[in-house]
């Protein structure tokens, strides 16, 4: 039958294809346990809808009525069947090829002809009919899952492209019969299918729920829901009393079939809330089980574990797992907390309990968790499956509680590191997500001495905890604790670098939307840091985690211009500057470069450092591997170097540039095109040695860095006319020039002709600008009278343009150029043609 739908022939031999299949199957004993799937397995299926999808619509629609012609047939006959096997097995398939059709048409599209859909609609309610008399004979029949099974089926798909046309149909001419009547059971689905009675939809659930199979079951619970997703799709102000019987039936058949119906994404976002917490937690139990499985449950693409609903369920399950040793915090705060905490919404009278607990209670005895270590683990690897951040804000705050006990007792134990490193990383991940106040979960004191106390990555954690804290004027009035903590142990590195985050943090506050009070309060905070820090340095010699607090100091001091710190500062700013220089390393890079960057910055008012300490800064630099999260301070030292060098010295540095490894960054190639208008605007005597550095940059940008030129070609065109400019000044016939300097502004010239031809070798991007180029040059010709030996390469420049202009371009040039340029033009025009352009020959 396959190959003949593939073929597209008329509908006597499909009706000759169906009766040879019909008596094929009489003609067998077939076993009343049998699976539709055995004859039509899902492969023959899918190549039979990708058959429908490349037939023609009047076949589709040819198909359709051959098969509800026979489906007629066969549902006429049916009250005369008695055990054949054969004739009700004939019967399903019908059922199923019709459903496998409603499902691989496409009437929905805007594309479809109405006329089309028109016709199908119609055999959508011939296909209504004969569903009606199909119930009706079942009805009248000993129950049989085969028969029940192809109805239900049909059922379903039946109203399935019937909601999805009506909803998606441009013309709205499409209207399914719906009917609104007292009878508010689950079973009564004459809502979309009111070919049968509600006394008949209930006594067919009735005999499903008696004697039916799990497939007449499940299919069952599937046209439930359906009338669900129908009633709230099409009717507006929809109450509960329309909506609670389906769920109460849906918690009460949970049991049976819940994997099947919550991968239904309606059932998940629309349904989920309002079932019991008992289902909720069977659930769970399941998404548990398929998570511990490693996801190869048919579960594992479900939308169920994007749900917060069941996020909360899977925590109040492992937190009822976790409950382990009795010595334990993470233990003593679970046996307060009842069985399904996260599924309550009074979550808070518990979390000041849990609070109280993990921070006066924990004794800090050793513990023996080493048995329950890959328990734990697989606890964590479920918690980071989840989507925890779009849980309650209470829940994520119960939680993270839970997180940090048992990271203490973890600390305490003698689990291994990497569990300790894996219990870190999820708090770190939930904290980084997080948008309510962290410091709801603990005062500001005792979370940074927990963070110095017991994290690896206290660090990375309180960076996100102060950004956390600086954006909330209730945050940072309490943080006026942890501002004390961070000053009474600035000694101790973590707290040396929690006070260096603070400072980067509080250098941007002005950019922070929080009230005048909070900012004058960051204001103090920052200075009470800055003394602290400048009394630190005072004291010490120079050390590598020394190197970032000055440097952040130092900048702080001189925004502000606070003498009496600033020589504070100054006393040992050269130590500081010596030592950065000569011991470069990963650990102090990043203080070193901002070190670099605000003494360059501020060179008028740190006038003891000259030209040499430039240069010592980037030959040091140079050597030093730069990783990306660097790379924006790095280019802003570079930036800031080739901006102070001695013009001699530029060479030197743009070839260690190119010879280096790291990236050249918007930042500093946007530099190296300004350069060029730097070096060209210094009034010199070296006009030849700037003329022929500036060319070199423009060369080896384009040729090494094309891509990012051709993305800045406007200013990089910019420079190339400073260039041409100048050129033309220092060549005029008009200043008195000795023979050899005449020769050596015409190389100047050849060097820029040669930068001529590696653009226009960029025709893509070259060929709408030449034409302003050419007339760029033909414009200095009339300011300037030019030696002969440095226009023959002017000329060749605008050979080589001429090659990327087209005939409107031309035509351009001729209609806008000054007559005295339109003549030069001309004859140069007709000297290409001539004597330039490729013919061919």
């Amino acid at each position: 039958m396959i190959p003949t739908l593939k073929s597209g022939i008329e509908n006597p031999q499909l009706n000759e294809t169906v009766y040879a299949f019909k008596g094929s199957l009489e003609n067998h004993e077939i076993n009343s346990e049998y699976n539709v799937d055995d004859i039509l397995p899902k492969t023959v299926l899918k190549y039979f809808t990708n058959c429908i999808i490349n037939l023609a619509s009047w076949q589709v629609i040819n198909l359709f009525k051959t098969l509800l012609y026979h489906l007629s047939k066969s549902v006429e006959e049916l009250p005369e069947l008695k055990g054949e096997n054969g004739k009700l097995v004939y019967i399903e398939i019908l059922s199923t090829l019709t459903c496998w059709v409603l499902l691989s048409v496409r009437m929905a599209e805007h594309t479809v002809a109405t006329s089309t859909v028109e016709k199908f609609v119609g055999g959508l309610e011939e296909l209504r009919t004969i569903l009606g008399k199909f119930g009706v004979a079942l009805l009248h029949k000993e129950h049989n899952h085969i028969l029940m099974r192809g109805f239900l089926n049909l059922c379903y798909y039946w109203a399935e492209i019937y909601i999805t046309l009506e909803y998606y149909s441009i013309s709205n001419n499409v209207k399914m019969k719906r009917t609104t009547d007292s009878n508010l059971s689950s079973c009564n689905l004459t809502y979309l299918h009111s070919y049968l009675s509600d006394k008949e939809w209930c006594l067919i659930s009735e005999r499903i729920t008696n004697f039916g199979g799990k497939p007449c079951k499940e299919i069952m619970q599937k046209l439930v829901i359906q009338k669900l997703r129908a009633i709230l799709i099409f009717e507006n102000n929809v109450s509960e009393d329309v909506t609670g019987p389906i769920i109460r039936s849906l918690s009460t058949n949970i049991h049976t079939n819940s994997t099947k119906i919550f991968t239904d994404r309606f059932i998940v976002n629309n349904v989920l809330d309002k079932l019991p917490s008992s289902v909720i937690m069977n659930l769970s139990e399941t998404v548990v089980k398929d998570l511990f499985d490693g996801g190869v449950d048919m579960m594992q693409d479900s939308p169920v574990y994007d749900s917060q609903v069941i996020t909360n369920g899977v925590l109040c399950k492992r937190k009822h797992d976790e409950a382990t040793v009795k010595k334990a915090c993470c233990s003593k705060i679970i046996s307060i907390l009842p069985t399904e905490i996260f599924l309550n919404s009074n979550v808070e009278e518990f979390f000041e309990k849990a609070t109280k607990i993990l921070v006066f209670e924990g004794d800090g005895q050793a513990m023996d968790l080493k048995v329950h270590n890959d328990k734990i683990e697989k606890y964590l690897e479920i918690l980071r499956k989840l989507p925890i951040i779009f849980c309650a804000e209470s829940s994520q705050k119960l939680l993270l509680l839970l997180l940090f006990s048992l990271h203490r007792d973890i600390n305490e134990s003698n689990c291994s590191v990497a569990l300790k490193k894996s219990c870190e990383s999820l708090i770190v991940s939930i904290i980084q997500h997080n948008k309510f106040n962290l410091l709801d979960l603990f005062e500001a004191r005792i979370f940074l001495e927990m963070l110095v106390k017991n994290f690896e990555r206290s660090e990375d954690l309180f960076f996100y905890i102060a950004h956390n804290i600086f954006k909330n004027d209730t945050a940072i009035d309490g943080f006026q604790t942890g501002i004390e903590f961070i000053k009474e142990n600035i000694q101790e590195t973590k707290c040396l670098r929690f006070a260096t985050v603070v400072l980067n943090l509080l250098s941007k506050i002005k950019k922070v939307k929080i009230s005048t009070n909070s900012k004058e309060l960051c204001f103090k905070y920052k200075s009470t840091i800055c003394n602290k820090i400048a009394k630190v340095i005072s004291k010490k010699r120079p050390e590598n985690r020394l190197i970032e607090p000055y440097a952040i100091v130092l900048k702080s001091v001189l925004a502000k211009d606070e003498d009496g710190l600033l020589s504070k500062l100054k006393s040992s700013l050269h130590d500081y500057v010596e030592f950065s220089i000569s011991n470069l390393t990963d650990e102090n890079l990043r203080g070193s470069l901002l070190l670099f960057t605000t003494i360059l910055h501020h060179k008028t008012i740190l006038t003891d450092f000259n030209d040499d300490f430039v240069l010592s800064i980037w030959n040091n630099l140079k050597a030093v591997t730069i990783t990306n999260e660097l790379m924006e301070d790095y280019s802003q030292v570079v930036t800031l170097i080739v901006s102070l060098i001695p013009n001699e010295q530029f060479t030197n540095i743009f070839e260690d540039l190119l010879r280096i490894t790291v990236p050249l960054t918007s930042a500093i190639v946007d530099f190296f095109l300004l350069s060029v208008t730097i070096l060209m605007t210094k009034k010199t005597d070296h006009f030849i040695h700037v003329f022929n550095l500036s060319v070199l940059l423009m060369e080896n940008l384009l040729k090494y860095r094309n891509p990012l030129i051709m993305d800045r070609l406007p200013p990089y065109l910019l420079q190339y006319r400073i260039l041409l400019k100048e050129l033309c000044t220092n060549s005029n016939s008009t200043l008195i020039l000795e023979q050899n300097q005449v020769q050596k502004i015409a190389d100047c010239a050849h060097k820029l002709e040669k930068l001529t031809k590696s653009l226009v070798e960029c025709t893509k991007d070259m060929s709408r600008i030449a034409m302003y180029l050419i007339a760029d040059i033909l414009g200095q010709y009339e300011l300037d009278t030019l030696y002969t030996n440095v226009k023959k390469h002017l000329n060749n420049c605008i050979y080589s343009l001429i090659s990327l202009c087209d005939q409107h371009a031309v035509q351009y040039l001729m209609r806008v150029l000054s007559n005295a340029s339109t003549e030069i033009f001309k004859i140069m025009y007709e000297n290409y043609k001539k004597y330039y352009r490729f013919t061919g020959k």
